[in-house]
Protein backbone atom coordinates (compact mmCIF):
# COMPACT_ATOMS: atom_id res chain seq x y z
CA UNK A 1 0.00 0.00 0.00
CA UNK A 2 1.21 3.48 -0.82
CA UNK A 3 -0.05 6.97 -0.05
CA UNK A 4 -1.64 8.47 -3.14
CA UNK A 5 -3.90 11.18 -4.48
CA UNK A 6 -6.54 9.99 -6.95
CA UNK A 7 -8.37 12.18 -9.44
CA UNK A 8 -11.57 10.56 -10.70
CA UNK A 9 -13.42 12.02 -13.70
CA UNK A 10 -17.05 11.04 -14.23
CA UNK A 11 -19.39 11.48 -17.18
CA UNK A 12 -23.12 11.96 -16.92
CA UNK A 13 -24.16 9.01 -19.08
CA UNK A 14 -22.69 5.97 -20.80
CA UNK A 15 -23.88 7.39 -24.12
CA UNK A 16 -21.77 10.49 -23.62
CA UNK A 17 -18.62 8.46 -22.98
CA UNK A 18 -19.25 6.30 -26.03
CA UNK A 19 -18.89 9.28 -28.39
CA UNK A 20 -16.88 12.46 -27.90
CA UNK A 21 -16.33 11.53 -24.27
CA UNK A 22 -14.03 8.71 -25.33
CA UNK A 23 -11.71 11.21 -26.98
CA UNK A 24 -11.80 13.35 -23.86
CA UNK A 25 -11.02 10.32 -21.69
CA UNK A 26 -8.05 9.46 -23.89
CA UNK A 27 -6.79 13.03 -23.76
CA UNK A 28 -7.07 13.11 -19.97
CA UNK A 29 -5.25 9.79 -19.71
CA UNK A 30 -2.43 11.00 -21.95
CA UNK A 31 -2.06 14.23 -20.00
CA UNK A 32 -2.02 12.33 -16.71
CA UNK A 33 0.63 9.95 -18.03
CA UNK A 34 2.79 12.90 -19.09
CA UNK A 35 2.58 14.20 -15.51
CA UNK A 36 3.74 10.87 -14.08
CA UNK A 37 0.33 9.63 -12.89
CA UNK A 38 -0.97 6.07 -13.31
CA UNK A 39 -4.31 4.86 -14.63
CA UNK A 40 -5.83 3.18 -11.58
CA UNK A 41 -9.45 2.62 -12.69
CA UNK A 42 -11.77 3.06 -15.64
CA UNK A 43 -15.33 2.16 -16.54
CA UNK A 44 -18.22 3.09 -18.78
CA UNK A 45 -18.70 6.47 -17.07
CA UNK A 46 -15.44 7.17 -15.25
CA UNK A 47 -11.67 7.25 -15.44
CA UNK A 48 -9.34 7.62 -12.45
CA UNK A 49 -5.63 8.39 -12.27
CA UNK A 50 -3.33 8.19 -9.27
CA UNK A 51 -0.53 10.59 -8.32
CA UNK A 52 2.03 9.91 -5.61
CA UNK A 53 1.17 11.84 -2.46
CA UNK A 54 4.12 14.21 -2.92
CA UNK A 55 2.60 15.42 -6.22
CA UNK A 56 -0.22 17.13 -4.32
CA UNK A 57 -0.10 20.43 -6.22
CA UNK A 58 0.34 18.66 -9.56
CA UNK A 59 -2.80 16.58 -8.99
CA UNK A 60 -4.93 19.55 -7.97
CA UNK A 61 -3.77 21.71 -10.87
CA UNK A 62 -4.48 18.83 -13.26
CA UNK A 63 -8.02 18.37 -11.94
CA UNK A 64 -8.77 22.10 -12.05
CA UNK A 65 -7.26 22.63 -15.48
CA UNK A 66 -9.17 19.69 -16.95
CA UNK A 67 -12.54 20.97 -15.76
CA UNK A 68 -11.68 24.55 -16.64
CA UNK A 69 -11.43 23.51 -20.28
CA UNK A 70 -14.81 21.78 -20.22
CA UNK A 71 -16.99 22.72 -23.16
CA UNK A 72 -20.30 24.48 -22.36
CA UNK A 73 -23.00 21.92 -21.67
CA UNK A 74 -20.55 19.16 -20.81
CA UNK A 75 -21.33 16.88 -17.88
CA UNK A 76 -17.85 15.92 -16.73
CA UNK A 77 -17.22 16.33 -13.03
CA UNK A 78 -14.32 15.23 -10.82
CA UNK A 79 -13.43 14.09 -7.33
CA UNK A 80 -10.00 14.20 -5.70
CA UNK A 81 -9.28 11.90 -2.77
CA UNK A 82 -6.27 11.13 -0.58
CA UNK A 83 -5.27 7.96 1.23
CA UNK A 84 -3.78 4.52 0.74
CA UNK A 85 -3.88 2.68 -2.57
CA UNK A 86 -3.12 -0.97 -3.28
CA UNK A 87 -2.18 -2.13 -6.81
CA UNK A 88 -4.20 -5.09 -8.10
CA UNK A 89 -2.96 -5.39 -11.69
CA UNK A 90 -0.20 -3.64 -13.58
CA UNK A 91 0.44 -3.45 -17.32
CA UNK A 92 3.17 -1.33 -18.85
CA UNK A 93 4.34 1.92 -17.33
CA UNK A 94 0.96 3.63 -17.11
CA UNK A 95 -1.68 1.07 -16.07
CA UNK A 96 -1.86 0.11 -12.39
CA UNK A 97 -5.43 -0.89 -11.58
CA UNK A 98 -5.83 -0.32 -7.86
CA UNK A 99 -8.23 -0.18 -4.96
CA UNK A 100 -8.10 1.64 -1.69
CA UNK A 101 -9.16 4.61 0.36
CA UNK A 102 -7.88 7.24 -2.10
CA UNK A 103 -9.85 5.80 -5.02
CA UNK A 104 -13.00 5.15 -2.96
CA UNK A 105 -13.00 8.76 -1.77
CA UNK A 106 -12.35 10.25 -5.22
CA UNK A 107 -15.05 8.09 -6.82
CA UNK A 108 -17.64 9.04 -4.19
CA UNK A 109 -16.82 12.73 -4.57
CA UNK A 110 -17.16 12.54 -8.35
CA UNK A 111 -20.60 10.95 -7.98
CA UNK A 112 -21.99 13.82 -5.92
CA UNK A 113 -20.22 16.62 -7.83
CA UNK A 114 -22.13 18.86 -10.22
CA UNK A 115 -21.15 19.08 -13.92
CA UNK A 116 -18.01 21.18 -14.25
CA UNK A 117 -17.27 20.89 -10.52
CA UNK A 118 -14.26 19.43 -8.71
CA UNK A 119 -15.00 18.18 -5.20
CA UNK A 120 -11.97 17.48 -3.04
CA UNK A 121 -11.29 15.48 0.09
CA UNK A 122 -10.97 17.41 3.36
CA UNK A 123 -7.97 15.16 4.18
CA UNK A 124 -5.84 16.66 1.40
CA UNK A 125 -2.90 18.67 2.72
CA UNK A 126 -4.06 21.79 0.89
CA UNK A 127 -7.50 21.51 2.47
CA UNK A 128 -5.99 21.17 5.93
CA UNK A 129 -3.53 24.06 5.71
CA UNK A 130 -5.91 26.39 3.86
CA UNK A 131 -3.72 26.80 0.77
CA UNK A 132 -6.49 25.56 -1.53
CA UNK A 133 -9.35 27.82 -2.59
CA UNK A 134 -12.06 25.32 -1.70
CA UNK A 135 -15.09 26.36 0.36
CA UNK A 136 -17.17 23.85 2.28
CA UNK A 137 -20.16 22.33 0.49
CA UNK A 138 -21.88 20.93 3.58
CA UNK A 139 -21.62 17.41 2.16
CA UNK A 140 -20.04 14.68 4.28
CA UNK A 141 -19.13 11.28 2.83
CA UNK A 142 -18.18 8.12 4.68
CA UNK A 143 -14.97 6.49 3.46
CA UNK A 144 -13.42 3.53 5.28
CA UNK A 145 -15.68 4.21 8.23
CA UNK A 146 -14.63 7.84 8.57
CA UNK A 147 -16.40 11.03 7.61
CA UNK A 148 -14.82 13.12 4.85
CA UNK A 149 -16.02 16.65 4.16
CA UNK A 150 -16.45 17.57 0.51
CA UNK A 151 -14.96 20.90 -0.53
CA UNK A 152 -15.60 22.61 -3.88
CA UNK A 153 -12.32 23.51 -5.58
CA UNK A 154 -12.15 26.84 -7.40
CA UNK A 155 -11.14 25.53 -10.82
CA UNK A 156 -10.18 29.01 -12.08
CA UNK A 157 -7.77 29.71 -9.20
CA UNK A 158 -7.32 26.49 -7.19
CA UNK A 159 -4.69 27.86 -4.82
CA UNK A 160 -5.29 30.78 -2.50
CA UNK A 161 -1.76 31.92 -3.11
CA UNK A 162 -1.17 30.92 -6.71
CA UNK A 163 2.32 29.76 -7.51
CA UNK A 164 2.52 32.63 -9.95
CA UNK A 165 2.92 35.03 -7.02
CA UNK A 166 6.43 33.67 -6.72
CA UNK A 167 7.15 36.17 -9.50
CA UNK A 168 6.30 38.96 -7.07
CA UNK A 169 8.35 37.31 -4.32
CA UNK A 170 11.30 37.16 -6.67
CA UNK A 171 10.96 40.84 -7.49
CA UNK A 172 10.57 41.77 -3.82
CA UNK A 173 13.68 39.80 -2.90
CA UNK A 174 15.80 41.73 -5.39
CA UNK A 175 17.90 44.33 -3.63
CA UNK A 176 20.01 47.27 -4.72
CA UNK A 177 17.97 47.82 -7.87
CA UNK A 178 19.25 51.39 -7.97
CA UNK A 179 22.68 49.96 -8.65
CA UNK A 180 21.46 48.10 -11.71
CA UNK A 181 22.12 50.24 -14.77
CA UNK A 182 19.20 50.81 -17.09
CA UNK A 183 20.11 49.03 -20.27
CA UNK A 184 20.95 51.57 -22.96
CA UNK A 185 20.06 49.00 -25.59
CA UNK A 186 16.36 48.80 -24.67
CA UNK A 187 13.93 46.10 -23.62
CA UNK A 188 14.22 44.10 -26.83
CA UNK A 189 17.95 43.68 -26.25
CA UNK A 190 17.21 42.49 -22.72
CA UNK A 191 14.90 39.86 -24.19
CA UNK A 192 17.71 38.59 -26.41
CA UNK A 193 20.15 38.56 -23.52
CA UNK A 194 17.66 36.69 -21.36
CA UNK A 195 17.00 34.13 -24.07
CA UNK A 196 20.72 33.47 -24.49
CA UNK A 197 21.13 33.19 -20.73
CA UNK A 198 18.34 30.61 -20.64
CA UNK A 199 20.09 28.48 -23.23
CA UNK A 200 23.49 28.78 -21.52
CA UNK A 201 22.09 28.13 -18.06
CA UNK A 202 23.71 31.39 -16.95
CA UNK A 203 22.11 32.10 -13.56
CA UNK A 204 23.82 35.46 -13.14
CA UNK A 205 22.66 36.49 -16.59
CA UNK A 206 19.11 35.41 -15.79
CA UNK A 207 19.16 37.35 -12.55
CA UNK A 208 20.44 40.48 -14.28
CA UNK A 209 17.83 40.20 -17.05
CA UNK A 210 15.07 39.81 -14.45
CA UNK A 211 16.28 42.92 -12.64
CA UNK A 212 16.40 44.87 -15.88
CA UNK A 213 12.88 43.79 -16.82
CA UNK A 214 11.64 44.80 -13.38
CA UNK A 215 13.08 48.25 -13.91
CA UNK A 216 11.57 48.67 -17.37
CA UNK A 217 8.22 47.09 -16.49
CA UNK A 218 8.15 45.52 -19.93
CA UNK A 219 7.75 41.91 -21.09
CA UNK A 220 5.97 40.46 -18.03
CA UNK A 221 5.67 37.14 -19.88
CA UNK A 222 9.44 36.82 -20.06
CA UNK A 223 9.82 37.99 -16.47
CA UNK A 224 7.47 35.20 -15.40
CA UNK A 225 9.53 32.60 -17.23
CA UNK A 226 12.74 33.92 -15.75
CA UNK A 227 11.19 33.74 -12.29
CA UNK A 228 10.38 30.08 -12.89
CA UNK A 229 13.93 29.26 -13.91
CA UNK A 230 15.39 31.23 -11.02
CA UNK A 231 13.07 29.44 -8.60
CA UNK A 232 14.59 26.16 -9.76
CA UNK A 233 18.15 27.41 -9.36
CA UNK A 234 17.29 28.40 -5.80
CA UNK A 235 16.10 24.90 -4.96
CA UNK A 236 12.33 25.20 -5.57
CA UNK A 237 12.48 22.76 -8.47
CA UNK A 238 8.88 21.55 -8.62
CA UNK A 239 7.56 25.05 -8.02
CA UNK A 240 9.72 26.39 -10.82
CA UNK A 241 8.50 23.72 -13.23
CA UNK A 242 4.89 24.49 -12.37
CA UNK A 243 5.46 28.17 -13.09
CA UNK A 244 7.14 27.41 -16.40
CA UNK A 245 4.47 24.95 -17.48
CA UNK A 246 1.70 27.37 -16.56
CA UNK A 247 3.42 30.07 -18.63
CA UNK A 248 3.13 27.75 -21.63
CA UNK A 249 -0.52 26.94 -20.97
CA UNK A 250 -1.55 30.56 -20.48
CA UNK A 251 0.26 32.00 -23.49
CA UNK A 252 -2.15 32.53 -26.38
CA UNK A 253 0.30 33.81 -28.98
CA UNK A 254 2.21 31.05 -30.78
CA UNK A 255 5.35 33.13 -31.18
CA UNK A 256 5.52 33.80 -27.44
CA UNK A 257 4.54 30.23 -26.65
CA UNK A 258 7.74 29.11 -28.37
CA UNK A 259 9.76 31.03 -25.78
CA UNK A 260 7.64 29.63 -22.99
CA UNK A 261 8.14 26.07 -24.29
CA UNK A 262 11.89 26.62 -24.51
CA UNK A 263 12.04 27.94 -20.95
CA UNK A 264 10.03 24.90 -19.80
CA UNK A 265 12.42 22.63 -21.70
CA UNK A 266 15.38 24.21 -19.93
CA UNK A 267 13.67 23.66 -16.60
CA UNK A 268 12.91 20.02 -17.37
CA UNK A 269 16.52 19.45 -18.39
CA UNK A 270 17.68 21.02 -15.13
CA UNK A 271 15.42 18.55 -13.31
CA UNK A 272 17.03 15.65 -15.25
CA UNK A 273 13.77 14.94 -17.08
CA UNK A 274 15.56 14.76 -20.40
CA UNK A 275 12.92 12.96 -22.46
CA UNK A 276 10.30 15.54 -21.52
CA UNK A 277 12.84 18.31 -22.10
CA UNK A 278 13.48 16.98 -25.59
CA UNK A 279 9.76 16.99 -26.42
CA UNK A 280 9.31 20.52 -25.08
CA UNK A 281 12.36 21.69 -27.02
CA UNK A 282 11.02 20.16 -30.22
CA UNK A 283 7.63 21.81 -29.68
CA UNK A 284 9.38 25.13 -29.23
CA UNK A 285 11.44 24.57 -32.37
CA UNK A 286 8.31 23.75 -34.40
CA UNK A 287 6.64 26.96 -33.25
CA UNK A 288 9.66 29.09 -34.16
CA UNK A 289 9.74 27.58 -37.64
CA UNK A 290 6.02 28.11 -38.06
CA UNK A 291 6.57 31.83 -37.55
CA UNK A 292 9.92 32.02 -39.36
CA UNK A 293 11.57 33.07 -36.09
CA UNK A 294 15.25 32.50 -36.85
CA UNK A 295 16.58 33.78 -33.53
CA UNK A 296 14.13 31.52 -31.72
CA UNK A 297 15.12 28.59 -33.92
CA UNK A 298 18.77 29.27 -33.15
CA UNK A 299 18.09 29.26 -29.40
CA UNK A 300 16.12 26.01 -29.65
CA UNK A 301 18.77 24.29 -31.76
CA UNK A 302 21.53 25.30 -29.35
CA UNK A 303 19.52 23.98 -26.44
CA UNK A 304 18.80 20.68 -28.19
CA UNK A 305 22.50 20.31 -29.01
CA UNK A 306 23.42 20.86 -25.36
CA UNK A 307 20.73 18.47 -24.19
CA UNK A 308 21.88 15.75 -26.58
CA UNK A 309 25.51 16.12 -25.53
CA UNK A 310 24.59 16.07 -21.84
CA UNK A 311 22.72 12.81 -22.51
CA UNK A 312 25.80 11.28 -24.14
CA UNK A 313 24.36 11.43 -27.66
CA UNK A 314 27.16 12.97 -29.69
CA UNK A 315 25.73 12.36 -33.15
CA UNK A 316 22.39 14.11 -32.46
CA UNK A 317 24.34 16.90 -30.76
CA UNK A 318 26.36 17.48 -33.93
CA UNK A 319 23.18 17.47 -36.01
CA UNK A 320 21.60 20.14 -33.80
CA UNK A 321 24.78 22.19 -33.92
CA UNK A 322 24.53 22.13 -37.71
CA UNK A 323 20.93 23.30 -37.45
CA UNK A 324 22.06 26.12 -35.16
CA UNK A 325 24.77 27.12 -37.62
CA UNK A 326 22.26 27.32 -40.47
CA UNK A 327 19.83 29.32 -38.33
CA UNK A 328 22.56 31.80 -37.44
CA UNK A 329 23.20 32.67 -41.08
CA UNK A 330 21.35 35.60 -42.65
CA UNK A 331 18.34 34.48 -44.71
CA UNK A 332 19.02 34.27 -48.45
CA UNK A 333 18.44 37.56 -50.20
Amino acid sequence: MTAAIVVCFRWGTETELSAAGQRTALRLAQQAEALGALLCAYGSTEIAVAFVASDHDEALHFAARSLRKLEPGGTIRAGVGAGELTPLFEAGRFVSLSRGEAFDCAALLSRVAEPGQVLIDSELDGAKDGSLAAPETGKVLTVSGRGRRALALDVAHPFVRESVTLYEDTFTALEDTDEVPRSPTGAFQIVDLARDALVRGDTAGLDMALKQLKLTGEHPDLAARLAGVLAMTRGAKEEGLRILRRAVEQEERDDRRARAELAYAVGLAAASRNEEALLAGLRALALTRMHDDRSGELACARFLAQLSRASGQEEPARVWESVATRASRPPPG
